[in-house]
């Protein structure tokens, strides 16, 4: 394993390889290091490396190491457990550990490495899965789940149902086993409020935290012509509203004084809107940065379940576009509101605003009025550092590990490795 720069890390736990996947959780897990590293001190990720078929991911137990942004090794948990022993021997640390996801993650093993460590823990919550297999919350019917949650009356007939009951049971019994040191960390207001919905014994142990903090002051620049550009961001899927943009585009796409395209680091060939690459793990400001080049004047931020947090509510934001949401769509409801970013349409007034573009183009033009400036900027926020900062504890316990253990991890390694470069 490598050298750790530091003598303090941060353990993080997440369902995949950051550095190779895109989405939400990824973005912050990548954020974190860097904000650690520079903060001085490492940051070691571990993932379930799932080397069965999902539907055995629960029986898994080995796991990818990610060392500072280098992947290191492929271990099994004891394997993982006798590598953070040998740093607590080195006088190297833990400083805190975050458990940014449980998906593809076996409980049980998790709790094994985190019972041989005695820091404190932040629990994220990233999306529903604590609550609901279904992570955005969306039923079989295709509709959000506005019900009180996991009630047998109502939800006995949902395919998630019984394996979210099963997960239930198992997620509070992991949190009853670390009660005295963990602590929750929602990214807004409208997370912790779902959470809560499900979990009010845990009321007193959540926190909220913003991911980004924003700073600065960009004058939004004058349009110089009427045609008006309505952009989609990030990735074209159903639940972000990719269906109603594109219906958006089919109704519209002979008006002239109309300009549709899509940002993202995916590309949906059934359709023939004009797309920007773009893609976060080249530059966290890729998308605002992408988005201020275009001129876009309308962002369509249309998620069909309660958004968490959203980036792309923010890069919007910082782009000087005029953002229109729904009602469901969580924090970015909130914070339309809250900061007078848009509207806020039912989705049949969302295909008929756009039918008058004196109107369109009035309301945007009112809107760079009133506006004039928004900032500039977002800066990830580093209160998760100083809340991180606490008593730093040693692994208790050592393991003796099996020769086919090491064996497996070094080809399990090899193989992905060679399944990364293949997708280059």
């Amino acid at each position: 394993m490598a050298t750790l720069k530091s003598t303090k890390y941060v353990l993080s736990v997440t369902f995949g390889d950051y550095k190779n996947t895109i989405g939400g959780v990824a973005k912050v897990v990548a954020t974190h290091q860097e904000m650690f590293n520079k903060a001085g001190v490492s940051y070691i990720c571990i993932f379930p490396f799932n080397i069965s078929n999902r539907k055995h991911k629960k029986n898994n137990r080995y796991w990818g190491v990610i060392v500072d942004g280098e992947l290191e090794q492929v271990c099994s948990t004891e394997q993982v457990i006798n590598f953070l022993f040998d740093l607590g021997n080195r006088g190297i640390m833990c400083e805190c550990i975050h458990v940014h996801h449980l998906l593809y993650v076996n409980i049980e093993e998790l709790s094994a490495i985190i019972r041989s460590l005695s820091a404190s823990m932040f629990f994220y919550i990233h999306d529903y899965y604590t609550i609901c297999m279904s992570t955005k919350l969306i039923c079989d019917d295709g509709f959000l789940c506005e019900r009180d949650f996991l009630d047998n009356e109502k939800c006995h007939s949902c395919r998630y149902y019984s394996e979210s009951i099963v997960f239930r049971s198992r997620f509070v019994s992991f949190v009853a086993e670390f009660k005295n040191r963990i602590s929750f960390i929602a990214p807004s207001d409208a997370c912790k409020k779902w959470f809560l919905k499900q979990y009010k014994e845990y009321e007193d142990k959540i926190i909220v935290v913003y991911h980004q903090t924003l700073e600065g002051e960009y004058k939004i620049p004058e349009r110089t012509n009427n045609r008006i550009k309505v952009g989609y961001v990030g990735v074209p899927i159903a639940a972000k509203g990719w269906e109603q943009f594109k219906k958006l585009y089919y109704d519209y796409q002979e008006n002239q004084n109309l300009e549709f395209v899509y940002f993202s680091s995916l590309i949906d060939t059934s359709v023939d809107i004009r797309h920007v690459q773009v893609n976060f793990q080249e530059s966290l400001s890729a998308m605002q940065d992408a988005l201020r080049r275009e001129h876009v004047d309308y962002v369509i931020l249309w998620s069909v379940w309660p958004e968490t947090y959203s980036y792309t509510y923010y890069e919007s934001y910082c782009a000087g576009c005029c953002i229109i949401t729904n009602p469901s769509s969580g924090n970015m409801e909130d914070q339309v509101c809250k900061m007078k970013t848009g509207l806020v349409l039912r989705e049949e007034e969302l295909f008929s605003f756009f039918k008058d573009i004196n109107s369109v183009a009035e309301f945007r033009d009112k809107y760079i009025f009133d506006k004039k400036s928004v900032c500039d900027r977002l800066i990830e926020n580093e209160k998760i550092i100083s809340l991180s900062n606490r008593d730093l504890s040693a692994p208790i316990k050592k393991f003796n590990v099996s020769v086919q253990d090491s064996i497996a991890g070094s080809f399990l390694k090899l193989g992905y490795k060679l399944k990364l470069s293949m997708k280059k």
